[in-house]
Protein backbone atom coordinates (compact mmCIF):
# COMPACT_ATOMS: atom_id res chain seq x y z
CA UNK A 1 0.00 0.00 0.00
CA UNK A 2 2.83 2.23 0.50
CA UNK A 3 4.24 1.94 -2.70
CA UNK A 4 0.57 2.95 -3.91
CA UNK A 5 -0.10 5.64 -1.79
CA UNK A 6 3.66 7.11 -2.84
CA UNK A 7 2.43 6.51 -6.28
CA UNK A 8 -0.62 8.42 -5.87
CA UNK A 9 1.14 11.46 -4.59
CA UNK A 10 3.70 11.77 -7.34
CA UNK A 11 0.67 11.66 -10.20
CA UNK A 12 -0.80 14.92 -7.97
CA UNK A 13 2.36 16.68 -7.76
CA UNK A 14 2.71 15.99 -11.60
CA UNK A 15 -0.46 16.67 -12.40
CA UNK A 16 -1.46 19.49 -10.24
CA UNK A 17 -3.13 21.45 -12.32
CA UNK A 18 -5.82 19.02 -13.00
CA UNK A 19 -6.43 17.86 -9.52
CA UNK A 20 -6.32 21.24 -8.26
CA UNK A 21 -9.68 21.57 -9.80
CA UNK A 22 -10.75 19.12 -6.66
CA UNK A 23 -7.67 19.23 -4.36
CA UNK A 24 -6.07 22.68 -3.61
CA UNK A 25 -2.92 23.37 -4.08
CA UNK A 26 -1.93 20.10 -5.87
CA UNK A 27 1.72 20.44 -4.44
CA UNK A 28 1.39 21.82 -1.33
CA UNK A 29 4.04 21.92 1.00
CA UNK A 30 2.40 19.23 3.55
CA UNK A 31 2.03 17.08 0.63
CA UNK A 32 5.18 16.92 -0.73
CA UNK A 33 6.31 16.05 3.10
CA UNK A 34 3.91 13.21 2.83
CA UNK A 35 5.66 12.13 -0.57
CA UNK A 36 9.06 12.33 0.64
CA UNK A 37 8.09 10.87 4.31
CA UNK A 38 6.54 7.67 2.27
CA UNK A 39 9.89 7.34 0.39
CA UNK A 40 12.21 7.69 3.37
CA UNK A 41 9.86 5.02 5.36
CA UNK A 42 10.06 2.60 2.42
CA UNK A 43 12.45 -0.41 2.59
CA UNK A 44 11.04 -3.69 0.86
CA UNK A 45 7.89 -1.63 -0.14
CA UNK A 46 9.29 1.07 -1.02
CA UNK A 47 7.87 3.71 -3.61
CA UNK A 48 8.06 4.21 -7.54
CA UNK A 49 9.91 7.38 -7.10
CA UNK A 50 12.11 6.19 -4.42
CA UNK A 51 13.64 3.32 -6.21
CA UNK A 52 13.80 5.29 -9.18
CA UNK A 53 15.55 7.98 -7.17
CA UNK A 54 18.28 5.31 -5.49
CA UNK A 55 18.81 4.00 -9.42
CA UNK A 56 19.59 7.29 -10.68
CA UNK A 57 21.75 9.13 -8.24
CA UNK A 58 23.34 6.09 -6.69
CA UNK A 59 27.30 6.06 -8.36
CA UNK A 60 28.60 2.35 -8.18
CA UNK A 61 32.46 2.10 -6.85
CA UNK A 62 33.31 0.95 -10.42
CA UNK A 63 32.32 4.27 -11.56
CA UNK A 64 35.02 6.29 -8.76
CA UNK A 65 37.60 6.93 -11.44
CA UNK A 66 36.94 6.90 -15.61
CA UNK A 67 40.62 4.97 -15.51
CA UNK A 68 39.74 1.99 -13.38
CA UNK A 69 41.06 -0.99 -15.56
CA UNK A 70 39.36 -3.41 -16.81
CA UNK A 71 41.05 -5.81 -14.40
CA UNK A 72 40.43 -3.92 -11.33
CA UNK A 73 36.99 -3.81 -12.30
CA UNK A 74 36.57 -7.66 -12.55
CA UNK A 75 38.12 -7.60 -8.85
CA UNK A 76 35.28 -5.60 -7.89
CA UNK A 77 32.57 -7.22 -9.86
CA UNK A 78 33.67 -10.43 -8.37
CA UNK A 79 33.88 -8.26 -4.75
CA UNK A 80 30.22 -7.18 -5.19
CA UNK A 81 28.91 -10.65 -5.86
CA UNK A 82 30.39 -12.73 -3.26
CA UNK A 83 28.96 -9.83 -0.77
CA UNK A 84 25.86 -9.83 -1.76
CA UNK A 85 24.78 -13.27 -3.23
CA UNK A 86 21.74 -13.06 -1.34
CA UNK A 87 20.74 -10.54 -3.75
CA UNK A 88 20.72 -13.28 -6.72
CA UNK A 89 20.29 -10.77 -9.48
CA UNK A 90 22.96 -7.92 -9.95
CA UNK A 91 26.20 -7.79 -11.35
CA UNK A 92 27.89 -4.53 -11.03
CA UNK A 93 27.51 -2.02 -13.70
CA UNK A 94 30.07 -0.23 -15.93
CA UNK A 95 32.26 -3.59 -15.79
CA UNK A 96 32.98 -4.52 -19.25
CA UNK A 97 35.71 -4.98 -21.37
CA UNK A 98 33.17 -4.96 -24.45
CA UNK A 99 33.98 -1.82 -26.74
CA UNK A 100 30.66 -1.55 -27.90
CA UNK A 101 29.40 -0.63 -24.39
CA UNK A 102 28.91 3.64 -24.75
CA UNK A 103 31.06 5.43 -22.05
CA UNK A 104 28.66 5.91 -19.17
CA UNK A 105 25.71 3.60 -19.77
CA UNK A 106 24.80 1.93 -16.68
CA UNK A 107 23.89 -1.76 -16.16
CA UNK A 108 22.99 -4.66 -14.45
CA UNK A 109 23.02 -8.19 -15.67
CA UNK A 110 20.16 -11.15 -13.82
CA UNK A 111 20.82 -14.48 -13.20
CA UNK A 112 19.34 -15.31 -16.68
CA UNK A 113 22.00 -13.52 -18.03
CA UNK A 114 19.35 -10.47 -18.96
CA UNK A 115 21.05 -7.12 -18.91
CA UNK A 116 18.69 -4.07 -17.63
CA UNK A 117 20.03 -0.07 -18.49
CA UNK A 118 20.42 1.44 -15.18
CA UNK A 119 21.44 4.46 -15.60
CA UNK A 120 23.65 6.60 -18.15
CA UNK A 121 25.86 9.12 -16.59
CA UNK A 122 27.41 11.30 -20.10
CA UNK A 123 27.04 14.49 -21.20
CA UNK A 124 26.35 13.01 -25.03
CA UNK A 125 23.41 14.74 -26.82
CA UNK A 126 22.99 11.16 -28.48
CA UNK A 127 22.74 7.23 -27.22
CA UNK A 128 22.55 4.16 -29.19
CA UNK A 129 21.78 1.43 -26.50
CA UNK A 130 23.68 -1.94 -27.94
CA UNK A 131 21.20 -4.79 -28.40
CA UNK A 132 24.19 -7.27 -26.21
CA UNK A 133 26.98 -6.66 -23.63
CA UNK A 134 29.41 -9.21 -22.96
CA UNK A 135 26.84 -11.49 -24.74
CA UNK A 136 23.82 -10.87 -23.11
CA UNK A 137 20.76 -9.72 -24.51
CA UNK A 138 19.29 -6.24 -23.11
CA UNK A 139 16.26 -6.78 -22.21
CA UNK A 140 14.76 -3.59 -20.09
CA UNK A 141 15.44 -0.27 -19.49
CA UNK A 142 15.10 -0.04 -15.79
CA UNK A 143 13.27 2.33 -13.20
CA UNK A 144 14.50 6.15 -13.85
CA UNK A 145 17.47 4.92 -15.37
CA UNK A 146 17.51 8.38 -17.21
CA UNK A 147 15.19 10.03 -15.11
CA UNK A 148 15.81 13.96 -15.18
CA UNK A 149 18.99 13.42 -18.04
CA UNK A 150 18.40 17.35 -19.64
CA UNK A 151 21.39 16.65 -22.45
CA UNK A 152 20.07 13.82 -24.41
CA UNK A 153 18.38 14.65 -27.25
CA UNK A 154 18.52 11.22 -28.84
CA UNK A 155 18.44 7.72 -28.33
CA UNK A 156 17.48 4.44 -29.57
CA UNK A 157 16.39 1.21 -28.10
CA UNK A 158 17.38 -1.54 -29.70
CA UNK A 159 15.40 -4.79 -30.82
CA UNK A 160 14.52 -7.25 -27.42
CA UNK A 161 13.95 -4.81 -25.18
CA UNK A 162 11.28 -5.82 -23.33
CA UNK A 163 10.20 -2.84 -20.84
CA UNK A 164 10.50 -0.03 -20.16
CA UNK A 165 10.57 0.88 -16.29
CA UNK A 166 8.76 3.51 -13.77
CA UNK A 167 10.08 7.26 -14.69
CA UNK A 168 12.80 5.81 -16.97
CA UNK A 169 12.51 8.81 -19.11
CA UNK A 170 11.26 11.23 -15.89
CA UNK A 171 11.80 15.06 -17.03
CA UNK A 172 14.28 13.95 -19.74
CA UNK A 173 13.60 17.88 -20.91
CA UNK A 174 15.31 17.92 -24.31
CA UNK A 175 15.22 14.43 -25.26
CA UNK A 176 12.38 14.53 -28.27
CA UNK A 177 13.68 11.85 -30.74
CA UNK A 178 13.28 7.94 -29.12
CA UNK A 179 13.50 4.95 -31.01
CA UNK A 180 11.14 2.35 -29.39
CA UNK A 181 11.25 -0.77 -31.15
CA UNK A 182 7.87 -3.47 -30.98
CA UNK A 183 9.68 -5.85 -28.31
CA UNK A 184 8.42 -2.97 -25.82
CA UNK A 185 5.28 -4.14 -24.15
CA UNK A 186 5.69 -3.43 -20.53
CA UNK A 187 5.96 0.68 -20.03
CA UNK A 188 6.21 1.56 -16.98
CA UNK A 189 3.96 4.45 -14.21
CA UNK A 190 5.02 8.17 -15.37
CA UNK A 191 7.82 6.66 -18.25
CA UNK A 192 8.02 9.54 -20.34
CA UNK A 193 6.10 12.05 -18.21
CA UNK A 194 7.80 15.62 -18.62
CA UNK A 195 10.06 14.58 -21.65
CA UNK A 196 10.05 16.37 -25.07
CA UNK A 197 9.16 13.29 -26.70
CA UNK A 198 5.90 12.60 -24.89
CA UNK A 199 5.31 16.68 -24.88
CA UNK A 200 5.47 17.09 -29.00
CA UNK A 201 3.43 13.48 -28.96
CA UNK A 202 0.60 15.16 -26.79
CA UNK A 203 0.73 18.15 -28.70
CA UNK A 204 -0.30 16.00 -31.86
CA UNK A 205 -2.84 13.13 -30.32
CA UNK A 206 -3.90 13.11 -26.58
CA UNK A 207 -4.07 9.52 -26.87
CA UNK A 208 -0.61 8.14 -27.26
CA UNK A 209 -0.38 4.67 -28.53
CA UNK A 210 3.26 2.28 -29.09
CA UNK A 211 3.03 -1.20 -30.10
CA UNK A 212 -0.77 -0.90 -29.09
CA UNK A 213 -0.22 -0.03 -25.74
CA UNK A 214 -1.80 3.12 -24.42
CA UNK A 215 0.82 5.16 -23.00
CA UNK A 216 -0.24 8.70 -22.05
CA UNK A 217 -3.64 9.86 -21.75
CA UNK A 218 -3.35 12.18 -19.17
CA UNK A 219 -3.82 15.17 -20.91
CA UNK A 220 -7.58 14.15 -21.84
CA UNK A 221 -10.73 15.96 -20.77
CA UNK A 222 -14.17 15.48 -20.34
CA UNK A 223 -15.40 11.77 -22.35
CA UNK A 224 -12.44 9.25 -22.86
CA UNK A 225 -12.54 6.88 -26.02
CA UNK A 226 -9.70 4.51 -26.09
CA UNK A 227 -8.35 4.00 -29.69
CA UNK A 228 -9.83 1.19 -31.40
CA UNK A 229 -7.08 -1.75 -31.72
CA UNK A 230 -5.30 -0.59 -28.11
CA UNK A 231 -4.78 -4.23 -26.62
CA UNK A 232 -3.11 -2.49 -23.13
CA UNK A 233 -4.19 0.34 -21.20
CA UNK A 234 -0.31 0.84 -19.69
CA UNK A 235 0.56 2.03 -15.95
CA UNK A 236 -0.66 5.38 -15.21
CA UNK A 237 -1.75 6.87 -18.88
CA UNK A 238 -5.20 8.06 -17.58
CA UNK A 239 -3.57 8.84 -14.18
CA UNK A 240 -4.53 11.93 -12.74
CA UNK A 241 -6.57 12.94 -16.04
CA UNK A 242 -10.48 15.31 -16.05
CA UNK A 243 -12.51 12.83 -17.14
CA UNK A 244 -15.90 11.83 -16.40
CA UNK A 245 -16.27 8.41 -18.52
CA UNK A 246 -14.34 6.22 -20.49
CA UNK A 247 -15.07 3.87 -23.11
CA UNK A 248 -12.79 1.05 -23.58
CA UNK A 249 -13.22 -0.87 -26.81
CA UNK A 250 -13.32 -4.53 -27.11
CA UNK A 251 -9.34 -5.35 -28.33
CA UNK A 252 -8.39 -4.43 -24.75
CA UNK A 253 -6.85 -7.39 -22.77
CA UNK A 254 -5.55 -5.74 -19.73
CA UNK A 255 -5.57 -2.35 -17.62
CA UNK A 256 -2.43 -1.99 -15.84
CA UNK A 257 -1.24 -0.64 -12.82
CA UNK A 258 -2.40 2.41 -11.85
CA UNK A 259 -3.91 3.18 -15.04
CA UNK A 260 -6.90 5.30 -13.51
CA UNK A 261 -5.47 6.64 -10.74
CA UNK A 262 -6.30 9.53 -9.25
CA UNK A 263 -9.04 10.75 -12.11
CA UNK A 264 -10.87 12.55 -9.57
CA UNK A 265 -14.27 13.29 -12.13
CA UNK A 266 -14.76 10.00 -13.66
CA UNK A 267 -17.91 8.52 -12.22
CA UNK A 268 -18.91 5.26 -14.26
CA UNK A 269 -17.15 2.91 -16.45
CA UNK A 270 -17.51 -0.58 -18.26
CA UNK A 271 -14.77 -3.07 -17.96
CA UNK A 272 -15.72 -5.08 -21.06
CA UNK A 273 -15.38 -8.99 -21.47
CA UNK A 274 -12.28 -8.78 -23.49
CA UNK A 275 -10.18 -7.73 -20.38
CA UNK A 276 -8.65 -10.34 -18.28
CA UNK A 277 -6.69 -8.23 -16.45
CA UNK A 278 -7.21 -5.11 -13.28
CA UNK A 279 -3.87 -3.93 -12.40
CA UNK A 280 -3.08 -2.87 -9.04
CA UNK A 281 -4.18 -0.07 -8.32
CA UNK A 282 -5.95 0.37 -11.10
CA UNK A 283 -8.91 3.10 -9.93
CA UNK A 284 -7.05 3.91 -6.87
CA UNK A 285 -8.37 7.15 -5.28
CA UNK A 286 -11.09 7.38 -8.08
CA UNK A 287 -13.14 9.31 -5.64
CA UNK A 288 -15.94 10.23 -7.64
CA UNK A 289 -16.29 6.57 -9.43
CA UNK A 290 -19.67 5.24 -8.47
CA UNK A 291 -20.42 2.86 -10.93
CA UNK A 292 -18.20 -0.32 -12.50
CA UNK A 293 -19.60 -2.81 -14.76
CA UNK A 294 -16.88 -5.51 -14.74
CA UNK A 295 -18.56 -8.28 -17.72
CA UNK A 296 -17.60 -11.39 -17.76
CA UNK A 297 -14.25 -12.61 -18.65
CA UNK A 298 -12.21 -10.43 -15.92
CA UNK A 299 -9.93 -13.41 -13.88
CA UNK A 300 -7.61 -10.98 -11.44
CA UNK A 301 -8.52 -8.02 -9.96
CA UNK A 302 -5.34 -6.35 -8.56
CA UNK A 303 -3.80 -5.01 -5.85
CA UNK A 304 -5.82 -1.95 -4.36
CA UNK A 305 -7.37 -1.55 -7.49
CA UNK A 306 -10.79 0.33 -6.22
CA UNK A 307 -9.53 1.64 -3.02
CA UNK A 308 -11.10 5.15 -1.73
CA UNK A 309 -13.97 5.03 -4.38
CA UNK A 310 -17.26 5.86 -4.05
CA UNK A 311 -18.71 2.37 -5.48
CA UNK A 312 -21.83 1.40 -3.90
CA UNK A 313 -22.32 -2.00 -5.28
CA UNK A 314 -19.52 -4.79 -6.52
CA UNK A 315 -20.44 -7.45 -8.64
CA UNK A 316 -17.56 -9.40 -9.38
CA UNK A 317 -18.65 -11.80 -12.03
CA UNK A 318 -18.32 -15.11 -13.07
CA UNK A 319 -14.79 -15.67 -14.51
CA UNK A 320 -13.17 -13.51 -11.96
CA UNK A 321 -10.28 -16.10 -9.98
CA UNK A 322 -8.42 -13.55 -7.09
CA UNK A 323 -9.15 -10.21 -5.53
CA UNK A 324 -6.04 -9.08 -4.70
CA UNK A 325 -5.42 -7.34 -1.13
CA UNK A 326 -7.17 -3.90 -0.42
CA UNK A 327 -8.59 -4.22 -3.65
CA UNK A 328 -12.17 -2.38 -2.43
CA UNK A 329 -11.18 -0.74 0.68
CA UNK A 330 -11.87 2.36 1.77
CA UNK A 331 -15.16 2.80 -0.19
CA UNK A 332 -16.91 4.63 2.17
CA UNK A 333 -20.29 4.17 -0.13
CA UNK A 334 -20.02 0.53 -0.73
CA UNK A 335 -23.01 -1.36 0.73
CA UNK A 336 -23.63 -4.74 -1.48
CA UNK A 337 -20.66 -6.98 -3.00
CA UNK A 338 -21.87 -9.49 -5.33
CA UNK A 339 -19.39 -12.17 -5.43
CA UNK A 340 -19.56 -15.34 -8.02
CA UNK A 341 -18.29 -18.54 -6.82
CA UNK A 342 -15.43 -18.74 -9.66
CA UNK A 343 -13.30 -16.53 -6.99
CA UNK A 344 -10.82 -19.02 -5.17
CA UNK A 345 -8.97 -16.28 -3.44
CA UNK A 346 -9.55 -13.10 -1.76
CA UNK A 347 -6.97 -10.74 -0.74
CA UNK A 348 -6.16 -9.63 2.90
CA UNK A 349 -8.39 -6.49 3.79
CA UNK A 350 -9.91 -6.52 0.74
CA UNK A 351 -13.25 -4.21 1.68
CA UNK A 352 -11.19 -2.87 5.36
CA UNK A 353 -12.71 -0.01 5.97
CA UNK A 354 -15.76 -0.55 3.78
CA UNK A 355 -19.51 -0.52 5.14
CA UNK A 356 -20.42 -3.58 3.61
CA UNK A 357 -23.97 -4.93 4.92
CA UNK A 358 -25.16 -7.12 2.50
CA UNK A 359 -22.80 -10.23 0.22
CA UNK A 360 -24.58 -11.78 -2.01
CA UNK A 361 -22.44 -15.30 -3.10
CA UNK A 362 -23.27 -17.38 -5.98
CA UNK A 363 -21.60 -21.14 -4.49
CA UNK A 364 -23.24 -22.99 -1.36
CA UNK A 365 -21.71 -22.10 2.43
CA UNK A 366 -19.23 -24.60 2.20
CA UNK A 367 -18.07 -22.75 -1.54
CA UNK A 368 -17.58 -19.93 0.25
CA UNK A 369 -15.80 -21.12 3.30
CA UNK A 370 -13.13 -22.84 1.13
CA UNK A 371 -12.52 -19.37 -0.54
CA UNK A 372 -8.76 -18.73 0.42
CA UNK A 373 -7.45 -15.72 2.23
CA UNK A 374 -7.96 -13.61 5.26
CA UNK A 375 -10.72 -11.14 4.17
CA UNK A 376 -13.49 -12.35 6.61
CA UNK A 377 -12.96 -9.94 9.41
CA UNK A 378 -13.56 -6.87 7.02
CA UNK A 379 -16.92 -8.27 7.02
CA UNK A 380 -17.64 -10.51 9.74
CA UNK A 381 -21.10 -7.51 10.04
CA UNK A 382 -22.26 -8.23 7.10
CA UNK A 383 -24.97 -10.19 6.07
CA UNK A 384 -24.73 -13.21 4.18
CA UNK A 385 -26.65 -14.28 1.29
CA UNK A 386 -25.59 -17.89 0.11
CA UNK A 387 -26.75 -19.65 -3.07
CA UNK A 388 -28.19 -16.16 -5.16
CA UNK A 389 -29.38 -17.39 -8.38
CA UNK A 390 -28.40 -15.59 -11.10
CA UNK A 391 -31.62 -14.82 -12.53
CA UNK A 392 -31.62 -12.72 -9.23
CA UNK A 393 -30.89 -8.83 -9.77
CA UNK A 394 -30.50 -6.58 -6.95
CA UNK A 395 -31.75 -3.26 -6.76
CA UNK A 396 -28.71 -1.68 -5.54
CA UNK A 397 -27.36 -2.25 -8.91
CA UNK A 398 -29.74 -0.03 -10.09
CA UNK A 399 -29.45 3.86 -11.76
CA UNK A 400 -31.33 5.77 -9.50
CA UNK A 401 -32.42 9.29 -11.05
CA UNK A 402 -34.65 11.37 -8.56
CA UNK A 403 -36.93 14.54 -10.63
CA UNK A 404 -35.68 16.60 -7.59
CA UNK A 405 -32.90 16.45 -5.47
CA UNK A 406 -33.80 19.42 -3.50
CA UNK A 407 -36.92 21.26 -2.56
CA UNK A 408 -37.83 24.64 -0.88
CA UNK A 409 -39.78 24.18 2.41
CA UNK A 410 -43.71 25.45 2.37
CA UNK A 411 -45.11 22.69 4.84
CA UNK A 412 -46.19 20.23 2.28
CA UNK A 413 -44.52 16.16 1.81
CA UNK A 414 -42.45 16.46 -0.52
CA UNK A 415 -42.14 12.91 -3.07
CA UNK A 416 -40.06 13.44 -5.85
CA UNK A 417 -40.64 10.71 -8.56
CA UNK A 418 -38.09 8.58 -9.16
CA UNK A 419 -36.49 6.34 -12.46
CA UNK A 420 -34.32 3.78 -12.25
CA UNK A 421 -32.40 2.05 -14.79
CA UNK A 422 -30.48 -1.42 -14.76
CA UNK A 423 -28.84 -3.05 -17.79
CA UNK A 424 -30.32 -0.71 -20.42
CA UNK A 425 -34.22 -1.20 -19.24
CA UNK A 426 -36.20 1.26 -17.84
CA UNK A 427 -37.38 -0.88 -14.07
CA UNK A 428 -41.29 -0.31 -13.83
CA UNK A 429 -42.88 1.23 -10.33
CA UNK A 430 -44.46 -1.88 -8.14
CA UNK A 431 -43.71 -4.36 -10.59
CA UNK A 432 -39.72 -4.37 -10.36
CA UNK A 433 -39.50 -1.64 -7.41
CA UNK A 434 -41.19 0.35 -4.55
CA UNK A 435 -40.76 3.21 -3.02
CA UNK A 436 -41.27 4.33 0.23
CA UNK A 437 -40.16 8.34 1.86
CA UNK A 438 -39.07 9.47 5.35
CA UNK A 439 -38.63 12.93 6.77
CA UNK A 440 -39.73 14.56 3.96
CA UNK A 441 -41.78 17.35 5.24
CA UNK A 442 -39.39 19.74 7.23
CA UNK A 443 -36.34 21.10 6.82
CA UNK A 444 -33.31 19.05 6.80
CA UNK A 445 -32.10 16.01 4.41
CA UNK A 446 -35.24 13.28 3.33
CA UNK A 447 -34.57 9.74 2.39
CA UNK A 448 -36.40 7.95 -0.33
CA UNK A 449 -35.70 4.10 -0.47
CA UNK A 450 -36.16 2.12 -3.24
CA UNK A 451 -36.98 -1.72 -2.43
CA UNK A 452 -37.06 -4.27 -5.34
CA UNK A 453 -40.23 -6.63 -5.96
CA UNK A 454 -40.46 -9.24 -8.55
CA UNK A 455 -37.56 -10.21 -10.39
CA UNK A 456 -35.63 -7.38 -7.96
CA UNK A 457 -34.04 -7.88 -4.46
CA UNK A 458 -32.32 -5.75 -1.89
CA UNK A 459 -33.11 -1.66 -1.41
CA UNK A 460 -31.21 1.15 -1.50
CA UNK A 461 -31.53 5.05 -0.26
CA UNK A 462 -30.93 8.43 -1.43
CA UNK A 463 -31.38 11.72 -0.18
CA UNK A 464 -32.93 15.04 -1.33
CA UNK A 465 -32.68 18.66 0.87
CA UNK A 466 -35.23 20.58 1.70
CA UNK A 467 -34.39 24.13 3.00
CA UNK A 468 -35.28 28.09 3.00
CA UNK A 469 -35.88 29.72 0.20
CA UNK A 470 -33.10 31.47 -1.91
CA UNK A 471 -32.05 34.26 -0.18
CA UNK A 472 -32.78 38.09 -1.63
CA UNK A 473 -30.41 41.25 -0.87
CA UNK A 474 -32.60 44.04 -1.17
CA UNK A 475 -29.86 46.75 -0.43
CA UNK A 476 -25.86 47.11 -0.49
CA UNK A 477 -24.20 50.07 0.57
CA UNK A 478 -20.62 51.67 -0.01
CA UNK A 479 -18.62 52.80 3.04
CA UNK A 480 -15.28 53.98 3.88
CA UNK A 481 -12.72 50.75 3.71
CA UNK A 482 -16.55 48.67 3.60
CA UNK A 483 -19.98 48.20 3.20
CA UNK A 484 -23.59 47.15 4.95
CA UNK A 485 -25.77 44.78 3.16
CA UNK A 486 -29.19 43.96 3.50
CA UNK A 487 -31.72 40.82 2.65
CA UNK A 488 -34.91 39.55 3.14
CA UNK A 489 -35.94 37.99 6.27
CA UNK A 490 -36.49 33.99 6.21
CA UNK A 491 -39.45 33.01 9.10
CA UNK A 492 -37.70 29.25 9.09
CA UNK A 493 -34.14 30.05 9.16
CA UNK A 494 -31.72 30.12 12.48
CA UNK A 495 -29.45 32.52 10.55
CA UNK A 496 -27.51 33.69 7.61
CA UNK A 497 -24.21 33.45 6.17
CA UNK A 498 -22.52 36.62 3.78
CA UNK A 499 -19.79 35.83 1.79
CA UNK A 500 -17.44 38.40 0.06
CA UNK A 501 -15.02 38.11 -2.07
CA UNK A 502 -12.35 40.42 -4.39
CA UNK A 503 -13.22 37.91 -7.52
CA UNK A 504 -16.90 36.57 -8.88
CA UNK A 505 -15.51 33.28 -8.60
CA UNK A 506 -14.94 33.75 -4.69
CA UNK A 507 -11.62 32.66 -4.44
CA UNK A 508 -10.33 32.89 -1.27
CA UNK A 509 -13.35 34.63 0.15
CA UNK A 510 -14.32 35.30 3.54
CA UNK A 511 -17.60 34.46 5.62
CA UNK A 512 -19.51 36.18 8.40
CA UNK A 513 -22.79 34.55 10.23
CA UNK A 514 -25.18 35.87 11.26
CA UNK A 515 -26.47 34.01 13.98
CA UNK A 516 -30.37 34.99 15.13
CA UNK A 517 -33.71 35.03 12.50
CA UNK A 518 -34.32 38.57 13.13
CA UNK A 519 -30.87 40.12 11.96
CA UNK A 520 -31.27 40.85 8.36
CA UNK A 521 -28.27 42.61 7.93
CA UNK A 522 -24.34 43.22 8.53
CA UNK A 523 -21.35 45.45 7.83
CA UNK A 524 -18.34 44.89 7.20
CA UNK A 525 -15.16 46.88 7.69
CA UNK A 526 -11.08 46.88 7.09
CA UNK A 527 -11.07 46.21 3.23
CA UNK A 528 -9.57 48.03 1.02
CA UNK A 529 -10.55 51.87 -0.17
CA UNK A 530 -11.73 52.09 -3.91
CA UNK A 531 -11.63 47.83 -4.35
CA UNK A 532 -14.78 46.37 -6.02
CA UNK A 533 -16.34 43.32 -3.79
CA UNK A 534 -18.35 40.63 -4.80
CA UNK A 535 -21.36 39.75 -1.90
CA UNK A 536 -24.04 36.81 -2.01
CA UNK A 537 -25.68 35.59 1.04
CA UNK A 538 -27.83 31.85 2.21
CA UNK A 539 -29.87 31.60 5.43
CA UNK A 540 -29.90 28.51 7.13
CA UNK A 541 -31.58 26.30 9.68
CA UNK A 542 -29.67 23.80 11.86
CA UNK A 543 -31.25 19.99 12.29
CA UNK A 544 -29.64 17.75 14.68
CA UNK A 545 -26.41 19.91 14.57
CA UNK A 546 -25.99 20.40 11.15
CA UNK A 547 -26.96 23.16 8.80
CA UNK A 548 -29.01 22.86 6.03
CA UNK A 549 -28.31 25.92 3.90
CA UNK A 550 -30.74 27.48 1.36
CA UNK A 551 -29.38 28.76 -1.96
CA UNK A 552 -27.76 31.40 -2.54
CA UNK A 553 -28.87 35.51 -2.99
CA UNK A 554 -27.67 36.77 -6.98
CA UNK A 555 -24.44 38.34 -6.59
CA UNK A 556 -24.46 41.84 -6.13
CA UNK A 557 -20.69 43.63 -6.78
CA UNK A 558 -20.23 47.12 -4.38
CA UNK A 559 -16.96 49.40 -4.45
CA UNK A 560 -15.55 50.82 -1.35
CA UNK A 561 -14.80 54.69 -0.51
Amino acid sequence: MKKILAAALAVTLTFGSSAAVFAEPAASPDLIDAYESLLSDSTDDSSLADDSSAAADTDDPADSADDTSSEAAEDSAADTQSADESAADVNTADITADASVPKGLKYKADNDGNITITGFKSKAKSLTIPAEIDGKPVTAIGEAAFQENTTLEKIVIPEGVESIGDMAFYACENLSDITIPSTVQDFGMMAFIESAWLNNKVADNHYVVVNDVLVSANYVVGTATVPDGVKRIGSGAFAGALVFSVKIPDSVTQIDTGAFMLCMALYRITIPASVESIGDAAFSMCLSLESVDIKPGVKTIGEAAFVATSLKTVKIPESVESVGNSAFSLCDSLKTVIISKSVKTIGTEAFADSPVKNIWYTGSADEWNAIEGDFRKDIKSAKMHCNKPESLRLISEARIKLSSSKYVYDGKVKTPEVRAYLGGKKLTLNKDFTVSYSNNKNIGMATVTVKGCGEYSGSFSKTFKISTAKQKITKIKTAKGGFTAKWKKQSMADGYQLKYANNSDFENGKSKYVKTNSTTSLSVSKLRSGKTYFVKVRSYTTVDGKKIYGDWSDVKAITTK
